[in-house]
């Protein structure tokens, strides 16, 4: 039998158990990530998605993501953006329908988990996630039970996360403006960042899942956190 989590995290009020409060030192979202983060070094036993090819010429410099306080408005009433085939429905105050199935009881992505990722360097298909971590619940990207989350300007490894599985379509719309209608929104980190839906990164290693608010997503590869405003949401219809 699966158990299904559902996505009580859509609440910005919603008390996180562990997290009272948030956490001192990272006020107001992730402003320039100095120093390092203890507990989060190398871990063996691991797969190697998370690690890069070689680079002859090194990774090109992605600088530091702004920051990003608070958590975004509503957005009733927003017109759709052109240019995919969703169709509105009466999501509440809650966004996008979708579940939340921990690793525990799947170890292997289950049925309706959204796999829209692909990285190129040899790592192949990655699925959507939510990383349970000690800054909140962070979207990510998983295979084979493990998941890959960016915090800090570092890419981060647990075995204590959820798949993210919705029964409807799920489409991927360009990031061009305001968040879509119905993007799922799957994450909220405690130090100021708030609510984080769930993204597809265009990159150099190919398609990443990460996390995005604001037009920006956040996604983890080799060892670092990158920023980009080249990816898609990811969109129930």
């Amino acid at each position: 039998m699966i158990l299904i989590e559902m996505n009580p995290y859509n609440n910005p009020s919603y008390p996180q158990p562990g997290y009272p409060g948030g956490q001192p030192g990272y006020p107001g979202g992730q402003p320039g990530y100095p120093g390092t983060q203890p507990g989060y070094g190398p871990q063996p036993g691991f797969p190697p998605c998370g690690a890069p090819p070689a680079y002859p010429g090194g990774q090109p410099n992605y600088g530091g993501p702004p920051a990003y306080p608070g958590g975004p408005a509503g957005y009733p009433g927003m017109p759709q953006p052109s240019g995919y085939g969703c169709q509105p429905f009466d999501t509440g105050n809650y966004g996008a329908p979708f579940s939340l199935v921990h690793v525990s009881s799947s170890s292997y992505p289950p049925p309706q988990t959204i796999q829209k990722g692909n990285q190129t360097d040899g790592c192949g298909a990655l699925w959507s996630a939510v990383a349970k971590s000690p800054h909140g619940t962070i979207p990510g990207k998983a295979k084979d039970g493990t998941c890959w989350y960016p915090y800090g300007g570092k890419e981060h490894i647990t075995k204590d996360f959820s798949w993210i599985t919705c029964g409807r379509p799920v489409e991927m719309v360009w990031n061009g403006g305001p968040v879509p209608p119905q993007a799922i929104q799957c994450g909220y980190q405690t130090d100021g960042g708030g609510n984080l839906y769930a993204a597809i990164a265009e990159t150099k290693w190919g398609r990443i899942p990460g996390k995005a608010k604001d037009g920006t997503c956040w996604y983890s590869y080799g060892g670092k956190e990158h920023f980009t405003k080249d990816f898609h949401w990811l969109v129930a219809c």
